[in-house]
């Protein structure tokens, strides 16, 4: 009787959290420039392919959150280019508050 209980009550607890978290969603908009939720285990990263131009990564910041956006999509990508070809990034930074670096990086 008493496993039974455990079982339904880790059931509920996980229902909850589940209904609780927000959806993962890697757009970045103004409301959430970093997108919202957190990747699930293992997702497929974005791939960018830079036209001849180049590319360009925003640096965005929602709360402690900082992320990188490409093309609209808040999730660091994987870049691809030809052997032998030349590669422009231009890093543009939209970092509002310069203690949210702190909490993300080492000392």
């Amino acid at each position: 009787m008493r496993g039974a209980i455990f079982l339904c009550s880790l059931a509920w607890a996980a229902a909850a959290a589940a209904v609780e978290a927000p959806e993962f969603d890697t757009r970045s908009t103004d409301a959430a420039p970093c997108g919202t939720g957190a990747p699930p285990p293992g997702h497929p990263l974005p791939e960018v392919r830079p036209p001849s131009g180049g590319l360009t990564l925003t640096v965005r910041q929602d709360g402690n959150r900082l992320c990188y956006v490409a093309n609209g999509i808040a999730d660091a990508p994987v870049i691809r280019v030809r052997l032998g070809a030349e590669l422009t990034v231009a890093l543009q930074n939209e970092i509002t508050d310069p203690a949210a670096i702190g909490a993300v990086s080492g000392p």
